[in-house]
């Protein structure tokens, strides 16, 4: 590990904390076969697959509360609003996160709707409601999007989720971590 960690580092920024690298390992952990009747599919030593770095193309961003500064694959970027915790839910301003990630975004403002698009994915939520489409389903958040300070906030993990990234939070640090 500690080769792919250093590779991992040169990737994304020698500045990753310990808790960011154990993060990153969980998100890119492939099941192994153990033969294990309780724990098959993990590593019973680590308790989490082989892991196996993803395409040098995937992004990685992350972002820390409070702070108007996010790093996407280590290059350091600003936003001009910060993440916040809000009803326990990490919100972020959905343009900066979208494009981070590599998706589009369109703002309907008669239907007070974003739209997201990314890899034939297409994610659209109204401010105000929990329910949200996902290529054309239904579906539905503990918490609603909303505006503040002329910018759209989003509940992050369920919007990187619905986009195929890998998210993950870091308590210690008050960080969060997405994985394109």
């Amino acid at each position: 590990l500690a080769g792919t960690t250093a590779l991992l580092m040169s990737r994304y920024g020698t500045d990753m904390t310990s808790a960011e690298v154990y993060q990153y390992y969980k998100m890119i952990a492939r099941p192994i076969d153990t033969g294990h009747p309780v724990k098959d599919g993990y590593d019973l030593w680590s308790g989490y697959g082989v892991p196996i770095l993803p395409d040098p193309k995937r992004k990685l961003v992350r972002m820390t509360i409070g702070s108007k500064f996010y790093k996407v694959d280590g290059d350091v970027r600003t936003m001009d609003t910060a993440p916040f915790i809000q009803d326990s839910r990490t919100f972020v301003p959905i343009a900066f996160a979208s494009i981070a990630v590599g998706a589009s975004v369109r703002w309907n403002a008669i239907k007070k709707e974003v739209i997201i698009s990314k890899d034939g994915r297409i994610l659209s939520m109204t401010i105000g409601n929990k329910a949200y489409m996902l290529n054309g389903k239904p579906y539905y958040m503990d918490v609603a999007p909303f505006i503040r300070d002329s910018r759209t906030f989003v509940p992050f993990a369920f919007v990187g989720e619905a986009l195929g990234c890998k998210v993950r939070w870091i308590e210690s640090e008050r960080k969060v971590m997405v994985l394109e």
